[in-house]
């Protein structure tokens, strides 16, 4: 199978794109440091051109996560869509449609909802957050030496295989 991942060169896409590769698959790794920016339309087209699945495991910035969601949902759903993809798969977090008060959840909510009027064969796939949530939610929240922590619930995933 042919499978892009975007955010390839990533916490997960990296992992993601090692073990498709040693089962096989052929993979195609969509990120900047390959030469694509998800943010501008076009430009997807020979690089998807063949390939069963799209998978989106990007991040994207806490401050402007409103617009980079969404815009790369529309931009990769639809060059997925004019390349004759089958399926595309987006890594999302478990409980962004309860959480309206968390602007990166209401981010990745949009994002889902953009995948799914665009792309085709949607599925979303919600995890839990991963180990490393917790030094991610200090640097993020941390202004002046003092940390701004949320109170949110959390049950943490390890993202290796063991």
């Amino acid at each position: 199978m042919k499978i892009a991942i975007a955010g390839a060169t990533g916490r997960i896409g990296s992992q993601l794109a090692t073990l498709a590769l040693a089962q096989g698959h052929d993979v195609v790794e969509i990120a900047r440091e390959t030469g694509f920016d998800l943010l501008a339309p076009g430009g997807l087209g020979d690089a998807l051109a063949g390939v069963d699945t799209v998978v989106d495991v990007t991040a994207g910035p806490l401050e402007t996560a409103g617009e980079f969601f969404p815009a790369v949902a529309r931009n990769l759903g639809t060059a997925a869509a004019e390349a004759g993809v089958r399926r595309t798969v987006v890594l999302s977090i478990v409980g962004v449609d309860k959480s309206p008060d968390y602007d990166y959840y209401v981010a990745k909510l949009a994002q889902e909802n953009t995948y799914r009027e665009v792309a085709p064969g949607t599925v979303v796939l919600r995890a839990t957050q991963f180990h490393d949530f917790a030094s991610q939610m200090l640097e993020w929240n941390t202004q002046d030496g003092v940390a701004h922590i949320i109170d949110v619930p959390t049950q943490p995933v390890d993202t290796r295989r063991s």
